[in-house]
């Protein structure tokens, strides 16, 4: 646990899986809803996090940069996104 903190950053936290599983759930989704500025709102989806689970890794990147190549907006169309095989937003 020392290892994850002093040389990746990372934070370790311990958590109830078993008993506790949406309260796990849910503070693993506000880290990343914190850490990316609410642009990832949830990670973990609901019924993902079982008592079986042992371990969840979650990395999240923000970055608010420019493009170094922009797109040209005359070409630009508004399309699904596909989420999953069934889904798009």
């Amino acid at each position: 646990l020392n290892t994850v903190e002093r040389f990746y950053r990372g934070l370790v936290k311990r958590v109830d899986f078993v008993n506790q599983q949406e309260t796990a759930r849910s503070e693993i989704n506000n880290w990343t809803r914190e850490k990316t500025f609410g642009k990832i709102p949830a990670i973990i989806p609901q019924g993902t996090i079982s008592a079986a689970t042992r371990m969840v890794i979650v990395n999240a990147l923000y970055l608010k940069a420019k493009w170094e190549n922009t797109f040209d907006a005359r070409i630009t169309t508004r399309l699904p996104f596909f989420v999953s095989d069934e889904g798009t937003v």
